[in-house]
């Protein structure tokens, strides 16, 4: 079995609704591409976060889903699914670099993969510098340990601490 933790982000209204609508389908089109059963996914509360690099856009609705997968896979094939799923929900690929969209999906850890190619870097490359991720993750798994870092991402978040001024997080 494989653990996977997906960053899931949104702030653009779609067909199916605005943001939170828009993560509630990713995580409905998740369960089916990665035929999970009961049990096989849980879901971080949903965090309202401040844009970080283009300021100029709507708030974001964040989330991190955890999946326990049963088949066997790679990776990769994981974060081709995800890739899939996004475009399937409407996520143009020619968009600004950090603006608005109606889904990301990032994957942010693989079992305890530690690699880095040009298709993916495991853990993501950010991760650490992210507390709308890491908070959401640590909902999930307080104890986890990221690999590579050799902390837990409660003890990443404390490290964070000084840089949370410019980032507001509001539990939905």
């Amino acid at each position: 079995m494989h653990i996977a933790y997906i960053g899931a982000g949104s702030n653009m209204n779609s067909q199916n609704g605005g943001p939170p609508e828009n993560l509630k389908q990713a995580a409905c089109a998740l369960e089916k591409k990665f035929s999970l059963g009961p049990g096989q996914m849980r879901a971080s509360s949903i965090y309202w976060t401040e844009p970080q690099l283009v300021k100029e856009q709507p708030w974001f609705a964040n989330q991190v889903f955890e999946l326990r997968i049963a088949r066997m896979m790679h990776s990769v094939e994981c974060l081709e699914i995800l890739q899939e799923t996004e475009r399937e929900l409407g996520r143009a690929q020619c968009g600004i670099r950090y603006g608005p969209r109606p889904i990301d999906l990032d994957l942010l850890l693989f079992d305890q993969e530690i690699s880095s190619s040009a298709v993916l870097t495991l853990p993501h490359p950010r991760l650490a510098e992210r507390a709308f991720v890491l908070v959401p993750l640590t909902e999930l798994a307080v104890d986890l340990e990221l690999p590579g870092f050799g902390r837990t991402g409660e003890q990443m978040l404390a490290s964070l601490a000084y840089r949370l001024d410019g980032i507001r997080i509001l539990q939905a």
